[in-house]
């Protein structure tokens, strides 16, 4: 028993000398998480008997995005990034880093003297079969925010071609600014890892301590 219990401290120091090696590393991580809520759609536009579905009220852009490093204060005006990932949403339809036919993605971001998000433009274009299978449907989620004098703006829409020189559209807009919300240093995959594994070699041993210990003879 006793050699058990120097076996259960031998492993829980490197263990934890591992770990704590590994969470220097994802409190410096650069990977930020930037998280945005908009605001319900103000108008929506009058269903269409062609297209199923419909745009409402209470639908409005939505989403997230991770950049490899947080951006500096004091982008002005905005400046284009890239993300490593990405999900968007209107209510209706969602684009993200794993939509293989978007027809266009374009984001740029501004920030102020603390690295908060004041402005940001946003376009995400998908081009895809339609749903009568005689045309195009483009599907569309549009973002503009400035931080001073033009306001904000954000749109979805939905068209369908139904015949080569017409078609219809659906659409909804909203005139209020949303919210963002930043998670700086995201952990490194690596650190979850890390510390499941260690789990399940703790409750390892604690179950086999357990049962010989209740394996033990009787006095």
């Amino acid at each position: 028993m006793a050699s058990l219990e120097r076996t259960m401290k031998s492993l829980i120091l490197p263990l934890a000398l591992a770990v704590a090696s590994l969470l220097p590393m994802a409190s410096h991580a650069t990977p930020t998480l930037y998280t945005y809520t908009g605001r319900p759609f103000d108008f929506v536009s009058a269903d269409s008997p062609f297209i199923p579905g419909a745009y409402t009220a209470q639908m409005a852009v939505t989403g997230w995005l991770i950049l490899p490093e947080p951006l500096p204060a004091n982008t002005s005006p905005k400046v284009a990034v890239t993300p490593t990932a990405f999900s968007f949403t209107d209510g209706r339809f969602t684009y993200s880093s794993e939509t293989n036919d978007l027809a266009l993605f374009l984001l740029a971001l501004e920030t102020d003297s603390q690295g908060r998000l004041i402005g940001w433009d946003m376009a995400m274009e998908r081009r895809a079969p339609d749903l009568t299978g005689d045309g195009t449907a483009l599907w569309s989620t549009w973002g503009d925010c400035d931080s001073a004098e033009y306001g904000c703006f954000e749109y979805g829409e939905v068209s369908l071609r139904t015949s080569p020189t017409s078609g219809v559209r659906e659409y909804a807009e909203s005139y209020r600014p949303g919210s963002w919300a930043i998670t700086r240093a995201v952990p490194e995959p690596s650190v979850y890892v890390m510390l499941l594994a260690g789990l399940w070699v703790l409750g390892r041993v604690d179950k086999r301590h357990h049962n010989l210990g209740g394996n033990r003879p009787q006095a």
